[in-house]
């Protein structure tokens, strides 16, 4: 009895062979196809897994800097009573200087680590400069204003709404920087 055979081309191949080689090359392919399909779908889970970690950093980041905003709004308040106490001549340009509010210190207290500092925006870190210079601006301003303000109550209060002004113009910053740490602190659950 002679073994079945197989012609593919002009190749006679025995058929258990043919059979064997179909089954092994099934075999590999199919060994192919489940390692490239799980290596896939490994390489999505990793991908996923290092942009929700980066979003919960981006996360913690933004919410450390949003921890910024009360030390600045209570650094503006005790300004504007310290500029009213200092023009009312309730207290010396010494005490308004050793009572100006540290609001470099107070921050440094909730400094962000480097590695959540860098994921910030980079508008926020510009935000938070031109509130420490703007409170610096004023401090420099209710100092040199006392030195031109005359004891008349009209230019005490023309110069005390200057700084007024002066002083809604840094809350509307800091306004500004809370809506946008919030925004992107909300974006980070999208």
């Amino acid at each position: 009895m002679q073994p079945e055979v197989v012609q593919i081309g002009p190749y006679v191949v025995s058929k258990i062979v043919f059979e064997a080689f179909a089954l092994l090359t099934s075999v590999v392919i199919g060994g192919l196809i489940t390692y490239l399909t799980t290596r896939t779908i490994e390489n999505r889970k990793w991908a996923e897994h290092k942009r929700d970690k980066r979003q919960e950093q981006r996360r913690e980041a933004l919410a450390q800097a949003l921890e910024w905003i009360p030390p600045i709004h209570i650094a503006l308040t005790k300004a504007q009573l310290k500029v009213s106490r200092f023009h009312k001549k309730e207290i010396s340009r010494n005490e308004l200087i050793r009572q100006w509010p540290n609001l470099l210190s107070e921050l440094a207290k909730k400094d962000l680590p480097m590695r959540l500092s860098v994921l910030l925006p980079r508008t926020v870190n510009q935000r938070v400069d031109q509130i420490l210079e703007q409170l610096q601006n004023l401090q420099s301003f209710a100092l040199h204003s006392s030195d031109t303000v005359k004891p008349n109550k009209d230019e005490w209060i023309a110069t005390f709404n200057v700084f007024v002004d002066r002083n809604s113009a840094l809350q509307e910053n800091l306004n500004a920087l809370r809506r946008e740490l919030t925004s992107e602190y909300e974006r980070t659950f999208e």
